[in-house]
């Protein structure tokens, strides 16, 4: 027995949905993020951006990430 969907018009829908952001951020969260930026330290954030791209920039395939290839 086969746990595959084969019913293409639901694969079909999948393919062909509208790209989104997501939800926009509520006051809440948005007030949050005013009171909490004076704490940030961009050179940290900086510098784990710089390493994540790298990291995912050489990836080969799914679950092909390894922490210790970024040391």
């Amino acid at each position: 027995m086969s746990d595959f969907n084969t019913d293409t018009n639901d694969q079909m829908a999948d393919e062909f949905t509208e790209p989104s952001a997501g939800p926009v951020p509520t006051q809440d969260e948005l007030d949050a993020a005013d009171r909490s930026a004076p704490d940030v330290d961009l050179e940290k954030v900086a510098a784990h951006y710089t390493e994540m791209n790298h990291l995912g920039a050489n990836v080969e395939g799914e679950g092909d990430i390894d922490p210790a290839a970024g040391q």
